[in-house]
Order: C-alpha cells, then structure tokens, then sequence
C-alpha cells in the first residue's frame, strides 16, 4: 500500500476515533515505521485532565501498543478504541 494511501486510512481512523470517543481528548499524534512489519503506523495520546494514554494503531485497523502514562484514562477506552475501530473496518469493508 502507498504511503499516502496509508495515511488517508489513518486520518480517517483518527478522525472516526474522535468522533467515538467524546470523553478523553486526542492531544498528541505520531506517525512511525514499524520496522518489524514494514508499515508506517500512528501514535496516538488520549488525555483525559492529567490522565494520558498512547495508542499505536495501524491503517489496517490492529491496535499495536498501548501504554499508561500515570493513572489510565479510564478502563473503558481501549474496550471503546477497539469497537471504534471494528466498526469502522465493518463500514469500510461493505
């Protein structure tokens, strides 16, 4: 897959991630080669007051890493990125 290509389908996973989840605010995003798999993937920082979790998602949907900085965000935001994401690979396979 293109590079640009790539990015347009994690513009628009992180967009559609935004629009999910209302509570934690995206405040930091990354763009990284994972080496091992040879694709460009995203970092992603939700932060909700002091709280912040990161993310790593790819273009194909998997959610690579996560990690807390601190106290989690809340327990109910990797449960809500993952239905995000299936629901949007759903949309996008129809």
């Amino acid at each position: 897959m293109s590079k640009q290509r790539t990015l347009c389908l994690l513009d628009a996973i992180q967009k559609r991630l935004e629009e999910d989840i209302s509570y934690a605010a995206i405040t930091e995003t990354e763009d990284l080669f994972h080496e091992e798999e040879g694709r460009v993937v995203r970092a992603i920082t939700f932060s909700r007051g002091t709280r912040e979790t990161k993310v790593v998602i790819g273009e194909d949907g998997d959610l690579y890493h996560h990690h807390h900085v601190g106290e989690r965000v809340g327990k109910e935001l990797i449960p809500d990125i993952c239905s995000s994401l299936f629901s949007f690979l759903a949309e996008r396979d129809l």
